[in-house]
């Protein structure tokens, strides 16, 4: 299931903000798989100016995060790490040589968020601006622990296994007319998430 989130989060996951899709048609073969929604079709009709065309070397930064109610506790991050290292080379016999996962972790210890695990009102279903708020608290803390975020397409997001108050791996995808900035304190400068570069996966 790890290794499956990696090619699902380049393509297309949910849940999405709301908003027109730009559909990009892939192949005018009559053989291709013609994509419905232009969110979840992996493929065709995907729109690129939302989702990553997943095509060449993606850079994926790995963020390890804990919660004041739930410390992480396995240190070296190794066996965490292990978990979700194959998803490389997955997509790329997945993809037929055209997609590598780059992965690095590159903060190796754990990212502390500010709330508790329980106040991220974490459930399925869940709104979109409450993903963001998860994910914004992820990487501000990472880019204050060091991290310069704009050496990333993409990041990972894990969670401590203690936190049980996570409970599933949802993609979150950034809507264009409503970005989302995060401060990079490595360059002193706003980066914008772009999506889908930052999504999550559970360990």
């Amino acid at each position: 299931m790890i290794v499956l989130s990696a090619l699902l989060a380049l393509l297309a996951l949910v849940p999405v903000p709301a908003g027109p899709a730009h559909a990009f048609n892939g192949s005018t073969s009559a053989c291709a798989l013609q994509g419905t929604t232009g969110y979840t079709d992996e493929g065709q009709q995907t729109d690129y100016n939302r989702f990553q065309n997943p095509v060449g070397t993606k850079r994926v930064g790995v963020i390890y995060v804990d919660f004041p109610d739930a410390v992480g506790t396995t240190t070296p991050l190794t066996p965490y790490y292990n978990q979700i290292s194959g998803a490389a080379n997955w997509l790329w016999n997945a993809s037929n040589g055209k997609t590598w996962l780059d992965m690095q972790a590159p903060h190796g210890n754990w990212v502390r968020m500010p709330k508790n695990s329980t106040d991220y009102n974490w459930a399925r279903g869940f709104s979109w601006d409450t993903h963001r708020i998860y994910v914004k608290d992820a990487l501000a803390g990472a880019a204050d622990a060091g991290v310069n975020l704009a050496n990333y397409d993409t990041f990972y997001i894990v969670p401590t296994s203690t936190a049980a108050a996570i409970t599933h791996t949802p993609t979150w995808v950034q809507d264009p007319a409503n970005p989302t900035w995060v401060w990079n304190k490595a360059t002193n400068a706003w980066v914008t998430i772009e999506g889908p570069r930052v999504f999550r996966t559970g360990v």
